[in-house]
């Protein structure tokens, strides 16, 4: 029998290389486009979304290898060009995900393994590098900003032990703290994942993604403290009306929390690396009902402190001299508002365009940054010290009275008044006698 196509030791070859799991193509096998084209989507009939990808990607400038051994891991297209491995995306909350969609049949090989690259004519097998499928490329940036945060976590610190002398204060610096500790975390496993083959590593990007999602929330509810709180103070709620307004605001601001903690961990835990969230019903339900209440509550602080700046003067319930630096704390809030309606409009547009605005760059300077504008504010007690003024020298807000009242401990001692009939004449003095 005469093999004129393949010789028998490329044959061997081969079938060694399949069963190992290696996909390479041999001088002897080159086929017409068409065939090749018909292998792709039969070599990943458990990935289709994949295969079309790959087919239909057009060539990338400057693509940089997505598998831990450096192999260029490029395909040819139809049209004869060869095109990069599959590119990533960014998900709905901000964790990252692949354009293509994988099925939950491939889940044991690409998520629960840390996922090798799909089978295909041309393409080397190898550990797929999440960090770089994402386009995370600067564990320079990481590591600056988390060295940022440190700093800012020691002013704040700082704040909260020795500045802050009354409750609202206190309160307001906790969830700053929350804030640093959440963004340390974020940008040391960010740094952690962009060094070494650390990009390899599932389970890390899994926890880096989450915590760089959900890490912003801290600001929103600080904001509603400073905003629920200042209303009181000018508008004069009794203590009743208060503490429902400030758990209602407080209640919502946990349900949408919990939605959007929800979603991401779930998207990002329990579904395929590449899922589209529009294919999980609940998913964007959860998703939307998080997001746009968090948007809802900072129009709220936005709409409220602008309302708590006018009126601060019009119901004259704060003392007149603390109006200029009590306007001052609200220009700050309604500052601090549009700096996180600005992330949260990004965030949103990519929840439903995770194709777009991918570069880190991006993420950086219109996520990220207007965080640390917000907390710029907060690196020094001077703006929310005039709480503390307020209280220390004109006693504690009193609800039910609807004014300020000093308590037994503040109040000066009433000038003790005398009525001349209570007035007796003082004894004269004994005439002393004179000396011989």
């Amino acid at each position: 029998m005469r093999f004129s196509v393949v010789p028998i030791a490329s044959l061997l070859t081969a079938l060694c290389a399949s069963a190992a799991g290696v996909h390479r193509v041999f001088p002897g096998d080159q086929v017409a486009p068409d065939q090749q084209r018909q292998q792709r989507l039969s070599s990943a009939s458990s990935n289709k979304g994949l295969a079309r990808f790959l087919i239909n990607q057009p060539v990338a400038a400057n693509a940089r290898p997505l598998f831990a051994a450096g192999e260029a891991a490029t395909t040819e297209s139809s049209t004869g060009q060869d095109v990069p491995t599959a590119d990533g995306g960014i998900s709905a909350a901000g964790n990252a995900t692949a354009l293509f969609p994988f099925s939950n049949s491939t889940q044991g090989t690409t998520n629960s393994t840390q996922g090798t690259s799909p089978a295909g004519p041309g393409r080397a097998r190898g550990p797929l590098n999440y960090a770089l499928l994402v386009k995370w490329s600067s564990p320079a940036a990481a590591w600056a900003f988390m060295g940022v945060t440190v700093a800012i976590t020691v002013a704040v610190t700082y704040n909260l032990l020795f500045q802050a002398k009354t409750f609202h204060s206190k309160a307001v610096y906790v969830y700053l703290l929350i804030w640093c500790l959440a963004r340390i975390t974020c940008f040391a496993l960010r740094g952690a994942i962009l060094t070494g083959d650390n990009g390899q590593n599932y389970a890390l990007y899994q926890w880096s993604s989450m915590v760089a999602a959900l890490g912003f929330m801290p600001l929103a509810e600080a904001m509603a403290v400073v905003t629920v709180e200042s209303s009181a103070m000018v508008y004069g709620m009794k203590r009743k009306t208060a503490k429902i307004w400030d758990l209602t605001v407080k209640a919502f601001f946990i349900f949408f929390g919990v939605c959007v903690a929800g979603f991401v961990f779930d998207y990002t835990l329990n579904k395929p690396f590449g899922s589209n969230a529009k294919d999980f019903s609940y998913l964007i339900a959860l998703r939307e009902i998080g997001f746009n209440g968090l948007i809802l509550l900072t129009v709220y602080t936005l709409v409220g402190s602008a309302f708590n700046f006018v009126d601060v003067a019009r119901k004259m319930k704060v003392p007149n001299e603390f109006w200029n630096r009590f306007r001052m704390l609200m220009a700050v809030t309604i500052l601090q508002s549009l700096l996180i309606l600005v992330k949260l409009a990004y965030t949103s547009y990519r929840n439903w365009n995770p194709a777009e605005l991918r570069d880190e760059h991006l993420w950086y300077i219109i996520s990220i940054v207007p965080e640390y504008l917000f907390m710029c504010f907060y690196c020094t007690h001077y703006f929310l010290r005039v709480f503390d003024d307020i209280e220390l020298k004109h006693g504690k807000y009193s609800a039910e009275e609807g004014k300020w009242v000093k308590s037994s401990l503040d109040l000066e001692p009433a000038p003790v008044s005398v009525s001349p009939s209570d007035m007796k004449p003082l004894p004269s003095p004994s005439p002393t006698p004179s000396s011989k």
